[in-house]
């Protein structure tokens, strides 16, 4: 009788090991996949900030200036939409990039851009191109 305790006791006991084991690797998958998610975010923030910042010296700019930048890959489908309204003497420019997540910029420029207002798409754009004389003409490549 003693024998079928020690039985009982070792099999719970290497049960109880077998889904720990399940539970910490369970964990350990779901830690890679939001780390996963939170890169994937960082590089839609950055791609953003990249075209809002862009914009932005080219509104600081003074006198006439062309701009060429490369945008941050991103190894993901997206696309980006980058909208503008004119109030009150002020450019307001909103740059939108969509993907599994989303990120939005908003800010206000002097100079207006692409006539003020705007909507420009873009589907996995790699280059953002500024030309500035009066005002700002922005393209995504």
């Amino acid at each position: 009788m003693n024998d079928h305790g020690l039985l009982a006791s070792f099999f719970l006991c290497k049960i109880g090991v077998a889904l720990a084991a399940l539970v910490f690797l369970g964990m350990a998958l779901s830690m890679h996949a939001s780390l996963g998610r939170l890169a994937e975010q960082e590089d839609l923030t950055q791609l953003a900030d990249a075209i809002a910042d862009t914009i932005g010296a080219a509104d600081s700019l003074p006198g006439e200036a062309e701009l060429q930048r490369n945008l941050p890959a991103v190894l993901q489908q997206f696309e980006v939409v980058v909208t503008g309204e004119r109030s009150i003497g002020v450019q307001v420019v909103r740059v939108h990039v969509i993907a599994e997540d989303e990120v939005e910029r908003v800010f206000m420029l002097t100079n207006q851009v692409n006539g003020g207002y705007f909507t420009l798409t873009a589907e996995n754009p790699r280059e953002i191109h500024l030309r500035k004389t009066d005002a700002i003409q922005l393209e995504l490549i």
